[in-house]
């Protein structure tokens, strides 16, 4: 995170995200651009455009190996699968999550009707090693949803203690790397706002063909990517379930010693039986 200022501004912060310089991290980065860029341009009044993160602005640096792409965003506060331990809990309470699922879905309503965008467009192998993983197996995951700082005071805090108690750093082929200090402490006040964040692997929705190319871990596919049917908007619904499935979930996994295998047959089969009883639980019928 960094901080522009002219002399006759206010401070603001951006979170600037330095893309890898070969040519398909390039390709891939000035994808993402062209997403947000598309968003940025549209006109709606959807209610759910106040859910998806927004780029401030793009350059490029040139690096010892090439140039990268840089994308200059509204700064966020952390994850959503980050937030229980600052509530005391393993999973997001029901009386919590449930409000906050409602926003992503408008969020996710604005992409799809007003932007025509998938958020799930490709698909990078993952290795599941734990059950956390689960959290990040698809694209639109727990870690793509961020919340929003609930007042400017946070971040001016957490760079004064910056400034007395900088990050450890060490020297590496003579450049300094700094540790991340992602840590902006218990939430001040309310239960925060989520957006929708990371659009490196999505697709435009707006044609008349489906798409047959594969995404998602084989674990976790839509059916009709399994199918080979053809997908679109669908694949993001999809995961959404996936992701409120493995949040409710994570409570039973990180007690039960059973192989990656019957987690992922666990998950797939609450999307189709899991009967929702919201007040802090989910049972399998």
């Amino acid at each position: 995170m960094t901080c522009l200022r002219w002399p006759w501004k206010s401070i603001e912060y951006f979170a600037v995200k330095i893309t890898n310089c070969s040519e398909g991290d390039r390709k891939s980065a000035q994808a993402e651009v062209n997403i947000f860029e598309h968003i940025s341009k549209s006109e709606s009044q959807h209610i759910g455009r106040r859910y998806v993160r927004v780029m401030k602005d793009s350059f490029t640096i040139q690096g010892p190996h090439g140039q990268h792409i840089c994308l200059a965003l509204e700064p966020m506060r952390q994850t959503l699968w980050t937030v229980p331990p600052y509530l005391g809990c393993t999973i997001l309470p029901a009386p919590v999550f449930k409000p906050l699922l409602q926003l992503l879905l408008l969020g996710l309503d604005f992409l799809h009707s007003d932007c025509h965008i998938i958020h799930t467009g490709k698909y990078l192998k993952t290795h599941i090693h734990t059950p956390f993983n689960l959290l990040n197996c698809e694209d639109l995951k727990a870690d793509n949803f961020m919340l929003v700082f609930e007042e400017d005071g946070v971040i001016d805090d957490y760079v004064k203690n910056l400034d007395k108690d900088p990050s450890p750093c060490e020297e590496r082929d003579g450049r300094p790397i700094y540790a991340s200090r992602p840590d902006f402490g218990p939430l001040r006040r309310g239960r925060g706002r989520l957006k929708i964040s990371d659009f490196g692997r999505a697709v435009f929705g707006d044609k008349s063909l489906l798409y047959y190319h594969k995404i998602q871990p084989v674990q976790f596919s839509a059916p009709e990517v399994l199918l080979k049917a053809g997908w679109t908007y669908s694949a993001d619904i999809w995961n959404m379930g996936m992701v409120v499935s493995t949040l409710t979930l994570v409570a039973f996994l990180s007690t039960s010693v059973i192989s990656c295998e019957q987690i992922a047959m666990a998950s797939l089969g609450a999307c189709f039986t899991t009967r929702w009883n919201w007040s802090g639980s989910c049972r399998i019928l």
